[in-house]
């Protein structure tokens, strides 16, 4: 049985202690086999990634709104319940920036790490917003290299729900 942690404002990744889990739900707990999907936010969540399993929030590089630290690499994973897809706002994007973004970056995936890659984004332009296409499930990959840093990044998120693809315009004619 896969057994997860409910994180609740606080954002404490799961295995980690100090959870604000009240005692009481601690000490009634059943086996459940399903997934479990609360409407909550998570705020000030400054650690180096995490499973983010909620309907919208934010998180923000190691040390933001100061440099981040060298040598790097976060993994965030937002989900949201089946259905929804992810929509990702850049508040603030600051980091190193070189022609190729091999330095310091941040990638998207849909999906998984080993998901398709959405992009790898560097420097101080904000990206773009972003909906996720494949589902309910984005992952975004920070590293950053030994020399200089930036300030780092805050990243907004929200489920939507999944409305079906995007339509496809003909001449004449609307497509779903």
């Amino acid at each position: 049985m896969n057994q997860s942690r409910v994180n609740s404002a606080g954002c404490v990744p799961a295995g980690q202690e100090g959870s604000p889990v009240p005692r009481l739900l601690v000490e009634n707990l059943i086996n459940y086999t399903g997934e479990i999907f609360l409407k909550s936010f998570c705020f000030n969540c400054s650690g180096c990634g995490g499973d983010l399993v909620m309907q919208s929030g934010a998180f923000n590089s190691p040390n933001y709104p100061d440099a981040y630290p060298p040598n790097m690499e976060c993994v965030w994973t937002l989900r949201s319940s089946p259905g929804n897809r992810m929509q990702i706002s850049f508040i603030m994007f600051h980091l190193q920036g070189d022609s190729d973004c091999q330095n310091d970056y941040l990638e998207i995936r849909e999906g998984s790490s080993a998901g398709s890659l959405v992009g790898r984004f560097c420097g101080a332009s904000l990206p773009s917003n972003y909906t996720s296409v494949t589902g309910s499930t984005v992952t975004l990959h920070f590293k950053s290299d030994s020399a200089v840093g930036g300030r780092g990044f805050l990243v907004d998120w929200t489920a939507v729900k999944d409305s079906g693809p995007p339509p496809t315009i003909t001449p004449g004619k609307t497509k779903r």
